[in-house]
């Protein structure tokens, strides 16, 4: 026996679905700008560099001869308030980061 749903109780059943089976960090996560964020800490010139793409934490900035890690967590702060930190989905995928709150 089948039983009938109204629209408005079928829509809240397929949003509760939708909600539970994505990640709390990809609902919420905000992008990082690695790149943007080493020129922002030293210089024009500066850039991100990835040192392992299966590494998450081999994120570093290059400036002049020098490769300085990137702290994520004040990256997040710098671009989107204190209230923000990071969070990486994967360690074993260097492009899995993003901004949390």
């Amino acid at each position: 026996m089948r039983t009938a749903l109204d629209v408005p109780a079928r829509l809240v059943l397929l949003a509760s679905l939708l909600v539970f089976s994505v990640p709390a960090h990809a609902q919420q996560g905000r992008p990082m700008d690695i790149d943007n964020h080493c020129k922002f800490m030293y210089g024009s010139k500066a850039s991100a560099v990835m040192g392992s793409r299966s590494d998450a934490s081999s994120w570093s900035c290059r400036s002049g001869g020098a490769l300085i890690p990137v702290n994520m967590d004040r990256l997040c702060e710098l671009d989107y308030g204190k209230a923000y930190h990071a969070v990486n989905a994967d360690p074993a995928d260097a492009y899995t980061w993003s901004c949390v709150r």
